[in-house]
């Protein structure tokens, strides 16, 4: 709640003040679009905006230095193969099936012969199992002043939230609401899934800047000052109007926004300190489509008598009170009629919803797998933050050059196709199998001739199996590869494995 001291004094009156004239005078000059010109025959280009080299760098070498800790210092990526691993994530996202390995699976119902034919299920899971984005040692402990929950991701939220900014002059609108990343594993960070303010582009949905719910505690009626004020850093004194949901607002809040060069539009519970209770109509007062104001030097307050059955109480720096829009309703009887709307709430109604168009976008075609390790579901989540970003930039320019844009289902497929480029990380060649027995050391052995490279001989003590074994399901075989020195069944595993190579 608010307290007396954060919210001031505020003179309410019932005549018509000046707020709307004064958010007249104050001029908006900054540019809208892209701050870059944008390529749109080559939509990697756009990408690589938010997801540039030296991310890609930074990835590569936490991954390596990861997979070095954990005793595998042969392993190595470039940034050609980060590139086309993101790619297959992407086609994932547009071609589901239940479990990744079904990708390249020898049954032709599931196998994805475009992914099978870029990297191997092997290199695939072993990208995937070393993936990491910062030093583990370095990481700061619980009671640690600079103990940070999001340690394992601070280096990509830091680097998106500067290019998210950098590329992209917004319109004047900003619309601040919350995004939610369903998780149901363990993590200290969420409860129902993580949290993540987020201000986007009213008109466009672009994705601008972002605040991570980490678990801290907040200080008794701060949320909207500490959610909105570090949402908005950067964009001070450039009169921006932002609009945001009650949970946030307060007429301190408000207060503080104008000062800063800030206007805005949301609503406010009644129960907030010097709300003008005994300046409006009580609800049981005001009859469907009736409304009633107040207004003070710098602001207005508006109760409207909406479909429900208590009012809706929104304040605005920005609009008159008096002004009222027709809106269509449907009445006690199920019969549409018009009504008039006060003009804060239908501002409000009108901008509000940018949030909403990124989360329209956000939700096609995600790449939506599921992890144990909590700060993946976060990177793919910024992954596809930046690919809907791209997409609005590259519709942006094609708009302005009187061009149709394509689909986002196909911008994706492109998006992927020029992420993996001319990439290949296996062979083609898939040799026919050849059963035959010959004798090793006296006895019987089963051998499978695949090439002049891999044998398979049968050994008495079985092994897990290097392609399909899993530690939930495992399985083991007694037939090996004697040039690769692993366990495999004998179909369709060993076929399957020599083919990915």
């Amino acid at each position: 709640s608010e307290t007396e001291e954060e919210s001031g004094s505020i003179a309410w009156f019932k005549s018509n003040s000046s707020v709307k004239k004064n958010f007249d005078k104050a001029k908006f000059e900054q540019p809208f679009g892209a701050k870059q010109k944008i390529d749109t025959e080559n939509f990697c280009n756009i990408f690589f905006q938010f997801f540039n080299i030296s991310i890609a760098r930074h990835i590569i070498e936490q991954t390596e230095l990861y997979a070095a800790q954990k005793g595998h210092s042969e392993f190595r990526l470039t940034v050609a193969e980060l590139n086309a691993f993101i790619g297959i994530l992407i086609i994932m996202g547009f071609n589901t099936l239940p479990n990744q390995r079904l990708y390249w699976s020898s049954n032709k119902n599931f196998r994805n012969e475009r992914i099978s034919s870029i990297m191997s299920q092997s290199r695939f899971l072993e990208i995937l199992q070393m993936l990491h984005l910062n030093d583990n040692t370095k990481m700061p402990k619980i009671g640690d002043a600079n103990f940070d929950k999001l340690f394992k991701i601070r280096p990509i939220l830091s680097h998106f939230q500067k290019s998210f900014r950098e590329a992209f002059n917004p319109s004047r609108y900003l619309s601040i609401d919350e995004s939610m990343l369903p998780f149901k594993g363990r993590s200290s960070l969420k409860h129902q899934g993580f949290k993540v303010w987020i201000m986007c582009c009213a008109e466009t949905g672009y994705l601008l800047s972002f605040e991570f719910c980490d678990g801290k505690t907040v200080a008794e009626g701060c949320l909207g000052k500490t959610v909105v004020g570090g949402l908005c850093s950067g964009f001070q004194g450039l009169n921006y109007c932002l609009f945001f949901d009650r949970c946030l607002s307060s007429f301190s809040l408000i207060n503080q926004l104008l000062q800063n060069g800030f206007y805005c539009c949301t609503p406010i519970l009644p129960r907030r300190i010097v709300f003008p209770a005994s300046l409006l109509k009580q609800d049981k007062s005001l009859r469907f489509g009736e409304f009633d104001f107040a207004t003070s030097n710098y602001m207005c307050l508006v109760k409207w008598k909406d479909s429900g059955s208590k009012a809706v109480c929104v304040v605005s720096t920005m609009d008159d009170p008096s002004e009222t829009v027709r809106v269509s309703r449907t009445n006690s009887v199920g019969k549409k009629e018009f009504i008039n709307c006060p003009a804060p709430v239908a501002t409000y109604n009108k901008y509000m919803g940018g949030v909403d168009l990124f989360h329209q976008q956000l939700a096609n075609y995600s790449i939506h797998w599921k992890s144990k390790r909590w700060w993946l579901k976060i990177l793919y989540y910024f992954i596809d933050a930046a690919i809907v970003n791209a997409y609005i930039l590259y519709k942006l320019e094609m708009r302005n050059n009187n061009k149709k844009p394509i689909l986002y289902l196909l911008f994706r497929s492109q998006l992927a196709d020029e992420l993996i480029g001319d990439f290949m990380g296996r062979k083609k060649v898939k040799p026919k199998v050849v059963v035959t027995k010959k004798k090793f050391g006296g006895k019987n052995q089963m051998v499978i001739d695949l090439s002049e490279e891999h044998l398979a001989i049968k050994v008495e003590s079985a092994r897990r199996c290097a392609n399909c074994s899993t530690s939930s399901k495992p399985r083991r075989s007694t037939l090996v590869c004697k040039t690769c020195n692993v366990a495999l069944c004998k179909f369709p595993c060993f076929n399957d494995f020599h083919s990915d190579k």
